[in-house]
């Protein structure tokens, strides 16, 4: 698992160290749409718990999502 994250941080040394212009944004969208959402994908994944842990977790999903239409 760790060799994904040392490429992905040995891109980010090359890309700072040279006298390449990267525009903030592009980053930031890279970052936003692909990076989090595969880090949560990842740690999720991977992740043991429980059936009654898991039960709670989704009514509490079910709770907000319902509580947050109401509103």
């Amino acid at each position: 698992m760790e060799g994904p994250i040392f490429a992905i941080t040995l891109i980010g040394y090359a890309l700072g160290r040279s006298n390449t212009q990267i525009d903030s944004r592009t980053i930031s969208s890279l970052v936003l749409l692909i990076a989090t959402p595969s880090l949560v994908f990842s740690t999720l994944t991977s992740l043991e718990v429980d059936a009654g842990a898991l039960a709670t977790m989704a009514l509490s999903a079910v709770l907000c999502v319902t509580v947050a239409a109401l509103a």
